[in-house]
């Protein structure tokens, strides 16, 4: 698919079909494309003749080259930004979530600071409602990246971890039994002896 032009004047996604708008979605997270063919529910038999079709359409083109364009991995991706993120990750702090009065608050996600926010990895929210159906109350839950597997990650680019030595133990029966038997007497005397 790397022959492909894509085209950067763009095209909006809700003019394709669902399954070209999920195929453009899948491809610009695995950038193969049979592999977005058969995530858009494509035949995996024809998956790739399926992908190089649509990758010769016009509107597909516009659509990846509009895409791609606003990502602009080359400014966004970059080793000192992954690495930011995730020292965010490995150096959150949960006084970061308390108001002046060191009481926990998240009524605004924007008042949290940035490196606060990008340890967050979900969201959910529950509205209460009264008898008219009016929203009175909402209770949010925040699920962060997980700790341990960011620090984890840290010290493998870091090279901080030791590779696991794998030590087996093997044991000789027949010589701790020949040990542990007075003098004489072998495995076959024992057998015999009850």
């Amino acid at each position: 698919m790397a022959s492909t032009e894509l085209l950067d004047r763009g095209t909006d996604l809700k003019k394709l079909t669902d399954r070209q708008r999920r195929f453009v979605q899948e491809y610009l997270i695995c950038m193969d494309g049979a592999k977005a063919a058969i995530a858009a529910g494509y035949s995996p038999k024809c998956a790739a003749a399926q992908a190089g079709k649509l990758m010769r359409k016009r509107s597909i083109k516009r659509a990846l080259g509009k895409a791609l364009k606003e990502i602009d991995f080359g400014k966004q991706l970059t080793v000192e930004n992954v690495l930011q993120e995730l020292a965010y990750c490995v150096f959150r702090d949960p006084v970061d979530f308390c108001d002046e009065n060191g009481r926990i608050s998240i009524d605004d996600l924007r008042k949290l600071p940035p490196q606060v926010r990008r340890c967050i990895d979900g969201i959910k929210c529950r509205n209460t409602l009264d008898d008219e159906g009016k929203v009175v109350g909402q209770e949010v839950e925040l699920k962060f990246v997980q700790k341990g597997a960011m620090i984890r990650l840290a010290m493998d680019y870091f090279n901080l971890l030791q590779p696991t030595i794998n030590t087996q133990v093997f044991i000789d029966w027949d010589k701790r039994l020949a040990e542990t038997m007075p003098q004489g007497q072998g495995r076959d005397d024992v057998s015999g002896s009850r």
